[in-house]
Order: C-alpha cells, then sequence, then structure tokens
C-alpha cells in the first residue's frame, strides 16, 4: 500500500469503470449478432475452422514475436508489429482458405464463417474477458476503498492492479467505448478481407486480391502499430483512424460480395426466391 500513490488513481470515474463492462458485452453481442445475421448461409464446421485459424495464429505470432519485439522501440518496433500482425493472420487466412475451405465448400459464405470463428474466437475469450476482468478489478477498487481493496491483494496483484486503475485514470469512458467500436471494425474487417481472399482463389479475374488483401491489412492497422509504439499518444485518434481505415477493405469486400452474389443467385434459383421473399418484407 505504501508504495503506490493513491493520489495517482483519483481520477478513475465511475462511468469509465462501467464502460468497461459495457466494451464486454458489446464484444460478445457483435459476436452473436453476425452469427444470427448469418446462420441460415455459414456452417458451424466453418466457425470451429476459424477458431482453430486464430489458435494457430497465436502460436505462430507469439514464437515470432518474442525474438525481436524487446529489442525494438519507436517506428521500428511500429512496423514490426504491423507487418509481423497483418502477415501472420493473412497467412493462416490464405493456407485454410485454399486447402480447407475451397476443397470443401463452393460459396464464399465459408470464408464468412471462417472469419466468425477467428475473429469471433478473439472477442469472446480474449476482449471480452479482458474488459470484464479490468471491469471487476475496477469496481471492487472504487466499492472497497483503496486501503481494503490493496490489503486484500498479494505484492504481485496489487502491482498488476495499480498499473491498470493507473491506467484507466488518464482514460475516459468515451475512450474505452470508442475501444469497443474499434473491436466491432476488427470483426467486419476479417469478414470482408476473407471474402476478397475468397473471391482471389476462386476466380481468375479476381486473383489482384491474394496480393491487395495483404496491404490492405497493413493500412488498416498502422494506426495501432503506431499507438502501441507511443507515436500516436491519443487512443481516441488511433482506434477513430483504425476504423476509418477498416473502412475500405469493408467496402471494397462487401462490394465484391454483393455483385457476385447477385451473378450467382441467376444460376440457384433458391437463393433468388429467398433474395425475392426477402424483398417483399
Amino acid at each position: 500500500m505504501d508504495a503506490f500513490d493513491i493520489s495517482a488513481l483519483s481520477g478513475i470515474q465511475t462511468f469509465t469503470v462501467n464502460a468497461l463492462l459495457i466494451v464486454a458485452i458489446f464484444c460478445i453481442a457483435a459476436v452473436f449478432t453476425v452469427w444470427y445475421t448469418c446462420r441460415t448461409q455459414i456452417r458451424f464446421s466453418q466457425i470451429i475452422v476459424g477458431a482453430f485459424g486464430y489458435l494457430i495464429w497465436i502460436f505462430l505470432y507469439s514464437i515470432l514475436s518474442s525474438s525481436a519485439a524487446a529489442s525494438l522501440s519507436g517506428i521500428g518496433y511500429a512496423c514490426f508489429y504491423v507487418f509481423l500482425t497483418a502477415v501472420t493472420i493473412e497467412l493462416v487466412r490464405y493456407c485454410i482458405t485454399k486447402y480447407v475451405l475451397i476443397s470443401r465448400f463452393h460459396l464464399a459464405d465459408a470464408a464468412v464463417g471462417y472469419a466468425l470463428g477467428f475473429a469471433g474466437l478473439y472477442l469472446l475469450a480474449s476482449c471480452a474477458v479482458y474488459y470484464f476482468s479490468c471491469y471487476t478489478t475496477a469496481h471492487s477498487y472504487l466499492s472497497n476503498g483503496a486501503e481494503a481493496f490493496f490489503a486484500s491483494l498479494t505484492d504481485e496483484e496489487a502491482s498488476s492492479a495499480y498499473e491498470l486503475l493507473a491506467d484507466l485514470s488518464s482514460r475516459s469512458g468515451f475512450q474505452i467505448l470508442l475501444t469497443g467500436v474499434n473491436r466491432v471494425f476488427y470483426l467486419l474487417r476479417n469478414v470482408f478481407l476473407s471474402i476478397l481472399v475468397w473471391y482471389g482463389m476462386t476466380d481468375g479475374k479476381q486473383r489482384h486480391w491474394l496480393y491487395l488483401v495483404p496491404l490492405l491489412h497493413v493500412i488498416a492497422i498502422l494506426p495501432d502499430g503506431l499507438y502501441s509504439a507511443g507515436l500516436i499518444e491519443d487512443s481516441i485518434v488511433s482506434d477513430l483512424a483504425v476504423c476509418v481505415l477498416s473502412g475500405i477493405p469493408i467496402a471494397l469486400g462487401a462490394i465484391q460480395y454483393r455483385k457476385h452474389e447477385n451473378a450467382t443467385a441467376h444460376y440457384q434459383p433458391e437463393k433468388l426466391r429467398t433474395r425475392r421473399h426477402r424483398g417483399s418484407l
């Protein structure tokens, strides 16, 4: 207790703490909203493949990042973070799409299922759990008071809790909520990048997407890399920039999906009937 400057935590606001819980719920709601919207078009096996792809990526990323990240800083770390994240995610996406999805499925909906499994596991197992954990820590601090809160923790737990609380004291509830919006764009970005990769592999005239998707991914997460390296100090600027830049692959993927699905519907009467039924509602 004496080792911590409790006055530095005076900036923690109730709204900031509640925003952590809102973001945790928001991440869960986003995943199930996308699943509910696409549930008639995707298969559960595709979601499982996507979740497995996420676990492969985590393993690959942890191995490659542990060796070099500690020795880098500034722009070097930003570039390393951005390129390693984008390249490893796209490598896993490319391999699974080519060797698993295309050989078993025939529509781009398989790419949607894969992306939902990949990004959904990240939002549920990482983001939602992390923000809920932050909420319980901060809520306990505000409810019990500083002395009782830190007295109930070990030295290591108290140190971690103090770092978290010190960070929250310097952030507003709006900043926390904006990170939730950022996570939704992460989910949508993965869906439409997966769609572009699918068309790049299945349509000979669309192979340029296989080269453009990694570039679009790098551009979209560049603000995150700059923020992680300390080159962007305001998280609001970083999150807003990520959302805006993520809109590029989202828009391109949506355009391609609509164009291909409209063309496919002419050869699939059941899809055409579904579209007409939806249009009459």
